[in-house]
């Protein structure tokens, strides 16, 4: 799944040089039996990747991890996934059963979604799917014909998806990325983003010294080394701090909130949406409250409480080693700060104070999440990021799973 990711030091880690196992198969239509020519199959979220042959037949080298997602895709067929395990599945043949799209299906769909999509809604899903960090000034949407937007009024969020995978084009990085994206919802009055899907990298041939530089400086500000280094329990080496977070609600905003909206109610009603007639009735004392509850409206949602600094073990609820995984929970958000990370230029025009804080939000709170060494996490769902991961961790910022730290 997608995961939600700049040059000052560069640690190597001793797992870095994967093993590697090798998965083969064959591709059928799932309704015909017939073999399907040219269907890619990768390893979600990272460059290894190949395609059928005119047998139907694929092989691919796998990297050893716990549990990975085998993704295949086919113009013309529905994307299909199948999650494996090591070492249970290693050098395991799979018989992959690709499902036809039904063209009436899609073509109701598409009635469904805007018809000038991009040109309302594009300059936003780019801001928020690409990012604003420098890297993202050379990181293109290639085709964004194939991205369908709807716009639901009532919750106020933005819908998009795409029929095919997304190309992108990563100048910086030097990666083609491909994007079977399956969820996007931006809440457009809270500005809360998720999305989801399946993630193919192509690296643009041997990568410029430049590129390798580029790699290094967007890996320090990943969400990705984050994980690792919890996993590895290096906080201390690579420069994280991480303390208690409590979100105490901010009830006076909730309650100024309130007042607005009871006020606009008798705007519309009993002065026929008239506002300015409604202010003029109530003077000056009036326009004064009115300030005030702007200005509660325009605190935060919730005081931030700051508890004692923690340590990886304080977080890590279990760990299988021979499988490399970790299960990670806690009774707060966490407040993570690395004065050792180099902000991204334009940051500071996001964010005037320009600190390299994030908060990481279990939700619920307590819930569980699945790590693994190589930086990946389980459910999405189950966190929530703030502050500056939540700014860069970007397509144009993201890196694979098998990127190694040289």
């Amino acid at each position: 799944m997608l995961r939600l990711i700049i040059l000052l030091l560069v640690f190597i880690y001793p797992w870095i040089g994967f093993a590697q196992n090798t998965i083969s198969g064959k591709v059928v239509n799932k309704k015909t039996r017939e073999v399907i020519v040219g269907a890619t199959v990768y390893m979600d979220n990272t460059t290894i990747a190949t395609s059928s042959n005119k047998s139907g037949e694929f092989a691919l080298k796998t990297m050893e991890v716990a549990s990975f997602n085998i993704v295949c895709s086919a113009v013309g067929y529905e994307v299909t996934t199948i999650q494996l395990g090591q070492p249970d599945d290693k050098d395991r043949h799979l018989l992959i059963t690709l499902v036809p799209k039904v063209i009436a299906i899609e073509e109701v769909e598409v009635s469904a979604f805007l018809k000038d999509g991009w040109k309302i809604w594009g300059k936003r899903f780019t801001s928020s799917f690409i990012g604003s960090s420098t890297f993202a000034e050379h990181c293109m949407i290639e085709n964004p014909e194939v991205i369908r937007f709807r716009y639901s009024e009532d919750d106020k969020v933005l819908h998009a998806t795409a029929s095919v995978p997304i190309k992108i084009t990563n100048k910086d990085l030097g990666y083609t990325l491909y994007c079977d994206l399956k969820t996007y919802e931006m809440h457009t009055k809270t500005g809360n983003l998720y999305y989801d899907g399946y993630l193919r990298f192509e690296s643009v041939g041997r990568p410029t010294g430049r590129m390798k530089a580029y790699r290094k400086a967007a890996y320090q500000s990943s969400f990705m080394r984050f994980i690792r280094s919890t996993f590895h329990q290096n906080w201390e080496k690579d420069g994280y701090v991480v303390k208690e977070l409590f979100l105490d609600p901010n009830l006076d905003r909730e309650q100024a909130l309130k007042t607005l909206e009871d006020i606009e109610e008798i705007i519309r009603t009993d002065y026929a949406g008239n506002a300015k007639a409604y202010w003029n009735v109530v003077g000056p004392k009036g326009l004064l409250a009115k300030d005030r509850l702007m200005e509660l409206v325009s605190q935060p949602k919730t005081n931030l409480i700051y508890g004692k600094r923690l340590a990886e073990t304080d977080i890590i609820s279990s760990r299988n080693h021979n499988r490399g995984l970790a299960n990670v929970s806690y009774k707060s958000a966490l407040q993570i700060e690395n004065s050792k990370i180099k902000l991204d230029a334009n940051y500071v025009k996001y964010d005037i104070k320009g600190n390299s804080n994030s908060r990481l939000i279990f939700t619920p709170v307590d819930a569980e999440v699945e790590i693994n060494r190589l930086g990946e996490f389980k459910p999405i769902k189950n966190w929530s990021l703030d502050g500056y991961f939540a700014w860069f961790n970007k397509m144009s910022t993201i890196l694979p799973l098998d990127y190694e730290v040289k």
